[in-house]
């Protein structure tokens, strides 16, 4: 989804466009569960992009249903992020002020990272089965019962690995832009950071569900 997305990016006009965006997102959507099937399904034997694509598109409910589940797990750090963003008014703010509501912004926060740790993994188990969405919640919640701290430790592990790889394509991609004065080596790293993150995202998220089912 990144490639299409990046080159209608480039064009103002197109980027503008209702309809457009429309497709797009409805792409982002089937080009997201196919990834996840993929992962979830691969056993070793050469995998057609039109099976991931036809058999990923049979949980397209479950995963909508799902998605939505866990966007509404963001609303405590959505208001959270909005009262840290009132320290950082054009007026300016005391010190000891922004601290107050960095602290304040975080405490709200935490249920939003308390809830993923606990049911994130559910993508996992509403693509490669075919249980109800509410029973695949139910079944990542207790997949982390009682592994709160271990699941949070990879979690953030997952972020460290993240700012790692793109350690290198951001100072060169960034360093061309400033060189070059041409803003498309910024498109070229939103790009790569898609390419890059998403696939290494959810193949770490799948490996850390089957090990917590193994386990």
């Amino acid at each position: 989804i990144m490639v299409p997305t990046q080159l209608i990016g480039l064009s103002p006009a197109l980027s503008a466009d209702a309809i457009i965006s429309s497709y797009t997102t409805f792409a982002s959507l089937f080009m997201t569960l196919a990834l996840i099937w993929a992962i979830v399904n691969f056993q070793g034997k050469p995998m057609k992009l039109r099976q991931a694509y036809y058999d990923g598109s049979g949980a397209v409910l479950r995963f909508v249903l799902v998605a939505a589940t866990l966007g509404l797990l963001l609303i405590p750090a959505a208001l959270g992020a909005s009262i840290y963003t009132l320290g950082q008014s054009p007026s300016g703010s005391a010190f000891t002020e922004q601290l107050l509501l960095a602290v304040l912004g975080l405490v709200l926060a935490f249920p939003s990272f308390y809830w993923l740790v606990r049911f994130g993994l559910v993508l996992y188990r509403v693509v490669g089965s075919s249980d109800w969405p509410i029973a695949s919640l139910r079944y990542a919640r207790e997949l982390t019962l009682g592994r709160f701290w271990e699941v949070a430790g990879r979690a953030v592990l997952l972020l460290v690995w993240v700012l790692l790889l793109m350690v290198i394509p951001t100072i060169v991609c960034i360093g061309l832009a400033i060189a070059t004065r041409q803003a498309i080596f910024l498109n070229l790293l939103q790009l790569l950071a898609g390419l890059i993150i998403l696939p290494f995202v959810h193949l770490y998220g799948y490996r850390l569900f089957r090990a917590l089912e193994a386990a």
